[in-house]
């Protein structure tokens, strides 16, 4: 086991290395460091317990996973709002992690409930109720945290999409999916504890240990490989919202569809003749502030009438176009000598994958598969 610790380890001092090498960096990537750094206590406390099992040993092992949880909290809230400051209420989520440091201090130390090595075999097999109650609430605590986490990454999606042609970057979906698998083993975990303390399942505390440690190690090396490739918001794109309100009431207008007025429907066709007329959706970063300015209107207004129709957000009208362009490129011959990539890049997307997707999104077809039924229609023609 510790071999594999090693490795793990290791892996650990690599994703850190790259992270400090990556460009642009800002708080979220400084947090996500913290992230490794504190998932390499949690592997040397475990090395350290099964070296010898003391009461620093126990209480190093316990205290790092209540910290290792706000510091990931925080780097969601850094990554989705990095031009913001975090909230002092925020801070509160460290509390369980100080009261049980305070408690088990008292306890150990002070008070010396455990004095001899047998109690503290005792005490790290069957924890006090103190002890469960500290675990078992800030565990809830973590479950009802997360799945605010999760409606809020969803939201920023929903902001993303309503502000920007180009999205890879800063996609949060690996966010969120790894969200969905810290909440789960946290639930799964409240559940082995539970059941290992009620004596309901035959699980020594040391299998337990064991099986929280394979989640975290595989799910972190996910969220560092993501982690890495993926920017901010700010980062991406600098002239990005930085008023909270600004952002709420950017979200929000995905959720209404009032009818537009007169006015606002001519404000449509200028936007969309503006679109075409200077191929506006050629610009890879093209984004909804830059909209704004070009037609000297406010961008809520722009959001507003562009998100007006259903399944029409501002991402999906200019890759929208993108698409239509990039199959024109594709339908004339005269091309015939480029690769899909190249003319994919010429209609302002700026990968190969989102090329792929957005365009298997939109015709139902991968571009290579829109040009083989074309060349089958076209052979069929001249038969």
């Amino acid at each position: 086991m510790n071999y594999l610790y090693a490795a793990a380890g290791s892996i650990i001092l690599v994703f850190i290395f790259l992270i400090l090498k990556k460009e642009n960096k800002n708080k979220a990537d400084y947090l996500l460091i913290a992230v490794n750094i504190l998932v390499g206590f949690f592997l040397i406390a475990d090395v350290l317990v099964n070296w010898r099992l003391t009461s620093s040993t126990v209480i190093f092992q316990n205290s790092v996973p209540l910290f290792l949880f706000p510091v990931f909290v925080f780097y969601v809230l850094q990554f989705i709002n990095a031009n913001k400051k975090i909230a002092k209420s925020w801070y509160l989520i460290f509390a369980p992690g100080l009261i049980f440091l305070v408690f088990s201090f008292f306890d150990h130390f002070i008070l010396n409930n455990y004095p001899s090595q047998t109690e503290v075999d005792q005490y790290f097999n069957t924890p006090s109720i103190w002890n469960q109650l500290i675990f078992k609430s800030s565990q809830l605590l973590y479950i009802s945290i997360l799945i605010w986490l999760l409606g809020q990454l969803r939201n920023f999606e929903m902001k993303l999409k309503e502000g920007y042609s180009t999205i890879e970057t800063i996609d949060v979906k690996w966010l969120r999916h790894f969200t969905w698998v810290y909440l789960g083993s946290i639930i799964f975990t409240f559940i082995l504890f539970l059941s290992q303390n009620l004596g309901i399942l035959p699980f020594e505390i040391k299998q337990v240990f064991a099986i929280i440690y394979g989640v975290l190690i595989i799910s972190v090396f996910y969220l560092n490989y993501q982690g890495i490739q993926h920017y901010t918001l700010i980062q991406v794109h600098p002239a990005a919202i930085s008023n909270e309100n600004d952002q709420d009431e950017l979200i929000n207008e995905n959720h209404k569809r009032d009818e537009l007025t007169e006015k606002e429907l001519e404000i449509e066709k200028l936007i969309l003749e503006k679109i075409e007329s200077e191929q506006l959706y050629l610009e890879p970063k093209f984004s909804l502030n830059e909209m704004a300015d070009k037609l000297g209107k406010s961008k809520h207004l722009i959001s507003k009438i562009i998100n007006s129709k259903k399944d029409r957000s501002f991402y999906d009208l200019i890759n929208g176009y993108r698409v239509s362009h990039l199959k024109k490129m594709m339908d004339d011959p005269k091309n015939s000598h480029f690769t899909i990539l190249a003319l994919g890049l010429d209609s302002g997307f700026n990968s190969k994958a989102s090329l792929n997707r957005i365009f298997k999104n939109t015709t139902g077809l991968t571009p290579k598969e829109y040009l083989d039924l074309k060349s089958q229609s076209i052979e069929a023609e001249l038969k």
